[in-house]
C-alpha cells in the first residue's frame, strides 16, 4: 500500500472513531504511518481527504450490500422496496460509526461552507443512484422525476439514519415501512 492508498484508509478509521471535528492531521498521518506533509502532497488538504475518506467509507457499505445481495426482484416492485430495506436495516448495527458520522458531517456543514457544498453534493448523488438502482429511472433522460423519485427515497433514508441513531427501540423493520407505503398509496389514489 503506498502512501495515498494509506492515508485514505487511516482517513477512513480515524473518521469512525473520533469523528470529522475531532480528527486531526496529526491523527491520520499516525493512522497511516507517514508523515504531515504527504496529506498536502497527496491530497491538497486535510479536509479533501476526509471527504475522499468519506465517500469511500459510504461507496464500501453500498459494494458490500451489492455483494450479499441474492437474486434481485424487479426493479421498482414492491418487492425489491421491501428487499432493499430489510438488507440496509441489518446493516445499520455494523455501520453505526458510519451512520453517526453522516450525521455529524450534515451538521458540521451548516457551520463551514465548504463541508456543506461537500454533504449537499453527496446527499445529491446519493439521491440519483436511489432514482436509478431502486426504481430504474436515468437522471440524464428522466430529469425531475429522477430528481423527485431520489428525494424521496433520500428523505426517507436520512430519516431511517436519524431514527435508529435516537430511538432503536421504536425502530421500524421493513415490513412497516412497506406496510406504511402500501396503506399511504392506497390513501392517495383513493382506493
Amino acid at each position: 500500500m503506498g502512501n495515498r492508498e494509506a492515508l485514505l484508509d487511516g482517513a477512513k478509521r480515524c473518521l469512525l472513531e473520533k469523528g470529522y471535528a475531532k480528527t486531526t492531521a496529526r491523527d491520520i498521518a499516525d493512522a497511516a504511518g507517514v508523515s504531515l506533509a504527504a496529506i498536502g502532497y497527496h491530497y491538497g488538504s486535510k479536509e479533501s481527504l476526509l471527504e475522499q475518506a468519506f465517500m469511500a467509507a459510504m461507496e464500501e457499505w453500498v459494494e458490500d450490500d451489492d455483494e450479499d445481495a441474492p437474486d434481485q426482484p424487479p426493479t421498482g416492485s414492491l418487492e425489491q422496496f421491501s428487499r432493499f430495506f430489510e438488507e440496509i436495516l441489518a446493516s445499520f448495527p455494523d455501520r453505526k460509526p458510519l451512520l453517526r458520522l453522516n450525521m455529524e458531517m450534515g451538521i458540521e456543514g451548516m457551520n463551514n461552507e465548504a463541508l456543506g457544498r461537500f454533504m449537499a453534493g453527496a446527499v445529491q448523488y446519493g439521491r440519483m443512484e436511489f432514482a436509478r438502482g431502486l426504481q430504474g429511472l436515468d437522471p440524464e433522460r428522466d430529469g425531475q422525476l429522477a430528481q423527485s423519485v431520489g428525494s424521496f427515497y433520500s428523505v426517507l433514508m436520512t430519516g431511517l439514519v436519524a431514527q435508529y441513531l435516537m430511538d432503536r427501540e421504536n425502530f421500524p423493520a421493513a415490513a412497516d415501512l412497506t406496510e406504511g407505503l402500501l396503506y399511504i398509496a392506497k390513501r392517495l389514489l383513493g382506493a
